[in-house]
This record gives C-alpha cells, structure tokens and sequence, in this order.
C-alpha cells in the first residue's frame, strides 16, 4: 500500500486505497499529481502544472485543455489524470466544467468522460460511478453526450 498526505477528498481516498497514482508532485493548489502523468504531459510538452493552476483559477481554455491532454495518458498517467479531473471538477463546479468541455472535440469528450467515470469508479465505488449522470447533468450531457435531465424545482 502507498502512503501519502493528500489535502483533497478523493486523492486521501485513492492513497488510502493503495493506489500507485499517489507518487507524484504536489501543486500550488495542493492538488497530488502522480508522477507518471507529469511525465506524459512532459513527453508531449504539456505544462501539466501550470495548465491546473489556470483551470483552478477559473480559466475555462485551461481546463479545456487539461480534458484535452486525456487523449495522451495511459495506465497510470491515466489514473492519476483522472483523480486531478474530478478535484477540479469538485473545485469549479458541474456548470463551469462543462462549459469549458463544450469545445473539446467528440474523441476528447469521450475520452475525458471514460476517465471521469474510471476515477470515481476507483475512488468511490460502482454506486457513485452510476450516480455521476446525476450528480453532474451538465457535464454528463457534454462529455457523454446525453441531454441533460430536468432540473428539479
């Protein structure tokens, strides 16, 4: 099992659970990020840090462009890829995280939604992972390309 100190909910969660995606480097926004996604991003001359840092702050062409790079992970870079996207998508909010993927293309979307759902699978559990429609419409409506369900009023 991986020891790690983690501040956001789900990387405490994935550490408490052993996963390897916990080794890796800690952002300004006190956010883990495993190192084989660093690497990737590095691979392919991807800002991985600085990108966050800007998505974090409200800068929607960053976080479109962090959702974007999903199509360069794999094994763990993947993973660890998909716990920062769901602290961001916890930080920003459904409305705002979706806005930013509206422009992202149709394999991009896809990609950043298998990811989306493979971490909170991970995280949370197959209940949760299920839920995500619900919990998030917009960005469910978005990436997976539903429309979104009717507000309750």
């Amino acid at each position: 099992m991986v020891s790690c100190i983690a501040f956001s909910l789900p990387l405490v969660l994935a550490c408490t659970v052993g996963i390897s995606a916990c080794n890796g480097s800690r952002t300004r926004a006190g956010i883990l990020v495993a190192d084989e996604t660093l690497w990737q991003a590095t691979a392919v001359d991807f800002d991985y840090q600085r990108t966050l840092a800007r998505a974090i702050e409200g800068d929607r062409l960053a976080a479109q462009k962090l959702m974007a790079f999903s199509t360069e992970t794999d094994a763990a870079g993947a993973l660890g890829h998909a716990l920062v996207l769901m602290e961001l998508m916890h930080r920003v909010g459904d409305n705002d995280f979706a806005s930013a993927a509206r422009a992202l293309t149709d394999d991009e979307k896809r990609v950043a939604w298998v990811l989306f759902e493979d971490g909170a699978l991970e995280l949370h559990g197959e209940q949760f992972a299920k839920a995500l429609p619900t919990i998030y419409p917009s960005t469910y409506a978005t990436l997976a390309g539903a429309p979104p369900s009717a507000s309750p009023k």
